[in-house]
């Protein structure tokens, strides 16, 4: 089973809780972007990332806590996105304000029938956009992850 491959995003130990609640058994994808921080502003990503082959009805669900800092003024930025093949299937983003999740938010049967019957790339993407010098930082942990109907490729 190929594994998640990204920059800014780590593999925490096997059923590790971030924070307050519990995330349940498997690992625990933790990523973190800042921008701003020592006049070094602008747009800041990171993604992890992994291939897979889809059915022909798939869905994902996964379990999240996020903490997006962006409240340095109106026009700073974070965001969480989950993509499948560069297109965003949900996405929480915030500006000018802070977000945060304390508990394990549940994300269930989010539709991926545009993309069934081909190997894909699931993408966790998390992001920061700073116009000064202010610290502006986008924390993800996600864990569960789980494709219905996702499988082998067919043989060529």
């Amino acid at each position: 089973e190929p594994s998640w491959q990204g920059e800014g995003w780590q593999l925490l130990a096997e059923g590790l809780a971030a924070g307050e609640g519990q995330a349940g058994n498997g690992p625990v994808l933790f990523g973190q972007v800042s921008s701003g921080i020592n006049g070094d502003g602008g747009n800041k990503v990171r993604t992890v990332s992994r291939r897979m082959f889809l059915g022909q009805k798939p869905s994902l669900s996964y379990r999240r806590r996020l903490d997006l800092s962006a409240a340095v003024n109106m026009y700073t930025s974070a965001a969480f996105t989950v993509l499948v093949d560069g297109v965003a299937v949900d996405e929480v983003s915030t500006m000018g304000m802070d977000y945060a999740e304390n508990m394990w938010t549940e994300r269930s049967g989010i539709d991926l029938a545009e993309f069934a019957d081909r190997t894909v790339t699931l993408t966790f993407q998390v992001a920061a956009n700073a116009n000064v010098g202010a610290d502006v930082t986008a924390k993800a942990w996600v864990a569960g992850i789980a494709v219905e109907d996702a499988g082998t490729a067919p043989e060529q």
